[in-house]
């Protein structure tokens, strides 16, 4: 089976991951209840390698290996948990770029017009989450085909697209530190440099002392061992609240090569 929608008119083909796939269990379910209906399938994989979304209430599976084609396992373990009670709905996993993403029970839904806007997504069961402008975020049943229903709605003149509002997963998970060749012995510890795809752009840029780098965070330790010796500036940053005022030093930890920071005046309240 082939998934898609429409942008703009164009049909947007969507590249299925056959490795794995996400689940949504019936309400309630504990997490003993989902790892006992996963690992009594022989289809599915690795259950300590399952990808939890609580937020979401799914859990993505993968697939366990065969001698049959990829897709045909991928069927086959959707088909071993689409049978199980406890299961509301199995839903494909993406492969977008180098993440990974599924299609919850949400939709975005944009208007011609909000003239009888909500009149549609109520006759498709759609209710309505939140508002902005012409662009409507809506719930449908857990249970119903995210893909289905955009489908319908997007055939509707009143529309001027659908999409179901993807989640993705797949540039969080967690992987096995590189080898970056930095001089800091806590490279290979610091998840926000595999995350950001830190060493890859130091292999456009390196650093310029002509160039200041503005942080806004909740506060810079000016005098921390990475940082003296780069400070354009030393202005203390502030985080300042109706009732008192504190200074909060955070030391940071880079690892890169140095350029100029410059700490600003950081405020948590408008000011008068």
């Amino acid at each position: 089976m082939t998934y898609g929608y429409k942008v703009g008119g164009r049909r947007v083909s969507l590249q299925v991951a056959e490795d794995r796939f996400a689940v949504r269990f019936r309400e309630p379910s504990t997490r003993s209840d989902r790892l006992s209906a996963a690992a009594a399938k022989p289809e599915i994989g690795d259950i300590d390698r399952r990808f939890e979304v609580p937020s979401e209430k799914f859990t993505v599976l993968d697939v366990a290996p065969a001698r049959a084609r990829a897709g045909e396992r991928l069927d086959a373990a959707v088909a071993a948990m689409d049978s199980d009670p406890t299961v509301e709905r199995c839903s494909p996993v993406f492969v977008v770029g180098e993440a990974l993403a599924f299609a919850p029970n949400r939709l975005l839904v944009g208007f011609v017009s909000r003239k009888g806007a909500k009149k549609i997504l109520a006759a498709h069961a759609c209710e309505i989450r939140r508002r902005s402008g012409k662009e409507y975020l809506v719930e449908i049943d857990a249970g119903l085909d995210p893909f289905v229903v955009t489908s319908r709605l997007d055939a509707l003149p009143e529309v001027a697209y659908a999409e179901p509002d993807f989640v993705s997963f797949g540039s969080h998970l967690e992987q096995p530190a590189p080898d970056f060749g930095l001089t800091s012995p806590l490279a290979p510890d610091q998840w926000a440099l595999r995350n950001t795809k830190a060493e890859e752009a130091w292999a456009l840029q390196t650093g310029d002392p002509r160039i200041k780098i503005a942080v806004l965070d909740v506060g810079v330790d000016t005098d921390h061992v990475d940082l003296a010796g780069a400070i354009a500036d030393k202005t203390t940053c502030l985080m300042l609240s109706r009732t008192t005022g504190f200074r909060n030093r955070t030391p940071g930890i880079p690892t890169g090569p140095p350029a100029p920071a410059w700490p600003l005046r950081c405020m948590t309240t408008p000011q008068a």
